[in-house]
């Protein structure tokens, strides 16, 4: 396992990323499930979260290429340690993200 250390900045805009694509998909759960005719709401969420995920996944793929940037040597297994500021890398068979 290693473990490298990310600047504040670039660690609190993932974090509110994953928090903001989180909530957006709780929405959509809520509105199809409790929303009368919820079309027109869910295509806007839906949008919104695709946007927000794509965001996402394109920000975490940019921070670990900037600390791997030779994606054969590249652990396949990472999370987001947000709290110290990190990114843990788990070396391993699978090619599971955070």
């Amino acid at each position: 396992m290693t473990t490298v250390k990310i600047n504040e900045e670039l660690s609190n805009y993932i974090e509110r990323l994953h928090y903001d694509y989180n909530v957006s998909m709780n929405i959509l759960k809520y509105l199809s499930n409790y929303v009368e005719n919820p079309e027109s709401k869910l295509q806007d969420f839906f949008t919104q979260t695709k946007n927000i995920g794509i965001e996402l996944e394109l920000a975490k793929e940019e921070v670990v290429a900037e600390h791997y940037p030779d994606i054969s040597s590249r652990p396949h297994r990472y999370t987001f340690d947000f709290r110290n500021k990190e990114i843990v890398f788990d070396g391993g068979d699978s090619c599971g993200k955070c």
